[in-house]
């Protein structure tokens, strides 16, 4: 056997073998996906609760997940073929086409958390089907949500401060922002928080007081508050982008008085 061809075979069987390994790897997210939408056709949504992450859970109210499953028609979940599958670090990713029990294909995008060594669902993604669908910003959420939309992106941006590590934030903002910036920018621009240890996590259990009405302006939500503790008060504003189904960090100023 000639060398040359005898290395083209080791190295073959090499890329063989690394394909093996990542989709065994990843052999879990597809299941975690199923299992997710089969348990959400039955409409118990206590049940639907166990797969998604903490992320998503904050982020994201039950009743707007219930109107996303029903307007994307995932309700009607058949199968799913996933072409693209990845894993970095404690995070995974599946990206594919859902087949609808009408016969219907939804291009779908799954990313996932690894939380207490268990898989969990960060974020679902709709890249567009052939179902109707309103992609412009919404009118301005309830009070409730707005809150929680903050109480949200504030943990996020605590847990960057406290980890000196901006990933956990920048995974949850906009896409047209992460076009835009990396998460070691951020980092460079909130250095002074890091520098100086300052813990904002006491946050996420307090309620957040609106210093200004919320408004949308040109698919832009901006919010403007305090979160009044007896030491100090913590302002922020907070600007989001809709990017359906849901609104998105996209703007980000936090002082402390």
């Amino acid at each position: 056997m000639k060398k040359g061809f005898k290395w083209l075979i080791i190295a073959a069987a090499a890329i063989a073998l690394i394909i093996v390994v990542a989709f065994l790897l990843t052999a879990d997210l597809p299941k975690i996906a199923e299992a997710f939408f089969k348990t959400a056709q039955g409409q118990n949504f206590a049940d639907v609760q166990k797969y998604l992450g903490s992320g998503f859970l904050a982020a994201t109210p039950l009743d707007d997940l219930k109107t996303f499953l029903r307007d994307s028609q995932l309700l009607a979940y058949q199968s799913a073929s996933w072409e693209s599958r990845s894993i970095r670090g404690g995070q995974g990713e599946i990206e594919g086409t859902v087949t609808t029990k009408k016969g219907g294909r939804v291009p779908l995008k799954m990313s996932f958390v690894k939380e207490n060594s268990t898989w969990k669902i960060l974020r679902i993604d709709l890249a567009g089907a052939g179902v109707s669908r309103h992609d412009g910003a919404p009118d301005l959420p309830s009070d409730d949500r707005l809150k929680q939309l903050i109480t949200a992106s504030m943990h996020d941006f605590a847990q960057s401060v406290k980890a000196k590590d901006f990933t956990p934030l920048y995974r949850n903002i906009s896409k047209t922002w992460q076009q835009q910036i990396t998460g070691e920018k951020l980092g460079e621009i909130f250095k002074t928080f890091s520098q100086n240890d300052i813990d904002l996590t006491n946050l996420r259990d307090m309620e957040p007081v609106f210093s200004k009405k919320p408004f949308v302006d040109e698919n832009i939500l901006t919010i403007e508050g305090v979160f009044p503790e007896p030491s100090r008060t913590t302002t922020f504003v907070f600007k989001y982008l809709y990017e359906h189904p849901q609104w998105k960090l996209i703007g980000i100023n936090v002082q402390m008085k």
